[in-house]
């Protein structure tokens, strides 16, 4: 099915091409500045609907025919062999837990959860096996920065320099520096602050509203109340995920310590 796109050809020979589609439960929007024919930027947004859709096939906890739902529910009875991608995604968010000192947790959803919920897992030879019952994976913290970074490489092989993919306007990133040479210039929604990235990813974490809560204190167990977000710029989108979720949970000596083990170019607190 092909999708919906515009695409304006400009004076100096530079098409801009947009186009949209729905996945990981939001909205995606991509522009591309390209001297590259509309045929080809069709072609390339192709794959990454594709990616997209071979990512929630795999590491969609919620949908109960991904490999991350089947871990989920047989680990505790048996080892289960990991496809590669799942494997390296696992061992990475093992050690962003290591880190973030706990603050990042992909086992905060399971049963009975603790702090020591995630020393559960047990990867090894590419296989996985949970060392206790209603342990339970859950990738939504970073997945949409996984799949950003691998959206960023496939641009990367087709020689697309300028390029802006919005993941429900909560993880975003750019590449080149826009239509007009000076960056891509976003608008917070927020507070309406201003942020221009060049090369980077924009990732925000935190509560919309009073009622929404949805990020788990993993030292406590408990949503963290309040509306608040922070947002982070990042040169890669996988670290701006981990990093948005932990600074929305950490105190100010916690940012502290995560700001000498990233690299961050920015942090912004986004009070209600």
């Amino acid at each position: 099915m092909e999708l919906p796109h515009v695409y304006r050809p400009q004076p100096n020979g530079v098409g801009l091409y947009y186009t949209w589609f729905s996945a990981m439960h939001t909205r995606v929007d991509i522009l591309f500045c390209s001297q590259k024919t509309e045929q080809e930027l069709e072609a390339v947004s192709s794959h990454i609907r594709q990616y997209i859709a071979d990512i929630e096939l795999m590491a969609n906890c919620f949908n109960e025919h991904s490999e991350l739902a089947q871990v989920n529910r047989l680990a505790w009875h048996h080892e289960i062999a990991l496809s590669a991608e799942l494997n390296q995604i696992l061992t990475s968010c093992l050690t962003f837990h290591q880190q973030t000192n706990g603050l990042f947790d992909i086992t905060v959803d399971s049963e009975g959860y603790s702090p020591d919920s995630i020393h559960a897992i047990r990867i090894q030879d590419s296989h996985i096996r949970f060392l206790k019952p209603g342990i339970r994976i859950n990738l939504s913290g970073m997945i949409k920065g996984y799949g950003l970074d691998k959206i960023h490489r496939l641009l990367k092989s087709r020689s697309i320099e300028d390029a802006l993919v919005n993941l429900g306007n909560s993880s975003v990133m750019a590449m080149g520096n826009g239509s007009d040479g000076k960056g891509w210039q976003l608008s917070l929604q927020q507070t309406g602050e201003q942020v221009c990235l060049q090369d980077q990813c924009l990732t925000t974490s935190g509560n919309d509203s009073m009622a929404r809560r949805h990020i788990v204190n993993p030292a406590t167990g408990l949503f963290v109340d309040g509306k608040r977000s922070v947002a982070v710029v990042t040169p890669k989108a996988i670290e701006g995920e981990v990093l948005s979720t932990a600074m929305f949970i950490a105190t100010s000596e916690q940012r502290q310590q995560l700001l000498t083990r990233f690299q961050v170019n920015q942090v912004i607190d986004l009070n209600g």
